[in-house]
């Protein structure tokens, strides 16, 4: 029986989550876990960052380049949505050749787990009829933005049907253009597509989590956190014993870590003594 369990990872700029992401699933979990991370930089710009990203922790590596994925990018439209949507069409695309994947968990790199039980169970009901599980608000977070509703993209847990993902990421493409245009956010694309060719999503959770809040994201369901600053991954990491691996180490041990990309000071905004708590969205 394989027990191997399939992540993919992207991760465009955070190479220092990227790093602690990765330190999590294979230096701390006990399951067989095969990470296969994803970059959509340009060629110029990965060629200056490419060495930041710890490749001995990374068992399937793919460049994606996005020739306007670079640090001279920072029109809206082109970097919250147009590049997102894109690397996520061609991320799924790429899984779904995979042969050897049955059913993959989706993330980007900043949403970390702290209890794999929960975090690597709702695998286990995506199938042949339930193609697709995640972290999906409807009714509570529609807007102009979102108006079919809110997906969160991390993690979302996949049934490999090539099928399936090829008629999702078609719909995709095919209204890439208008959803741009009317300024949809992200989550608000993909869940419109998912409504548009028909797929149910298994709700995992109804808890939303903003990295605007890091003091108050941990979705007690899937047990994720999203931190932009990976320092404060600290009070989580100690209270449930993550700590092996280098990368973690020295997240635990620094009082501030400056980012590879933007040579940004990043300290530590929580510690010992503070707590993460919850906040929660209702589904009606």
């Amino acid at each position: 029986m394989n027990d191997q369990i399939d992540i993919a990872i992207t991760c465009s700029w955070r190479f220092e989550c990227l790093n602690v992401m990765l330190d999590i699933l294979k230096n701390n979990a006990s399951q067989n876990i095969k990470t296969h991370v994803f970059c959509n930089l340009s060629e110029e710009t990965f060629g200056k960052y490419c060495n930041q990203i710890d490749y001995s922790l990374i068992d399937s590596f793919h460049h994606l380049p996005n020739n306007r994925c670079s640090a001279s990018a920072t029109e809206k439209n082109e970097v919250r949505r147009r590049q997102p949507l894109d690397f996520f069409i061609n991320t799924l695309n790429v899984m779904s050749k995979k042969s050897e994947v049955q059913r993959f968990l989706y993330t980007e790199c900043d949403f970390f787990p702290v209890q794999m039980k929960p975090y690597l169970g709702f695998l286990s009901k995506v199938d042949e009829s339930i193609f697709c599980a995640g972290k999906i608000i409807r009714k509570d977070l529609k807007s102009p933005k979102t108006p079919s509703g809110y997906l969160c993209m991390s993690p979302l847990y996949f049934y490999n049907d090539k099928n399936k993902i090829g008629l999702l990421t078609e719909d995709l493409i095919k209204n890439r253009l208008r959803y741009t245009q009317q300024g949809y956010a992200f989550e608000g694309m993909v869940c419109e597509s998912f409504r548009n060719v028909g797929f149910e999503v298994f709700t995992t959770s109804n808890y939303f989590i903003s990295n605007y809040e890091f003091y108050k994201n941990l979705d007690p369901v899937t047990w994720t956190t999203h931190q932009h600053n990976p320092l404060n991954l600290s009070v989580l990491l100690g209270k449930y014993g993550i700590d092996k691996g280098k990368h973690i180490k020295g997240i635990l041990e620094s009082s501030h870590i400056i980012q590879s990309y933007d040579s940004l000071v990043l300290k530590r905004e929580l510690s010992k003594g503070d707590t993460i708590s919850f906040q929660e969205v209702k589904l009606q």
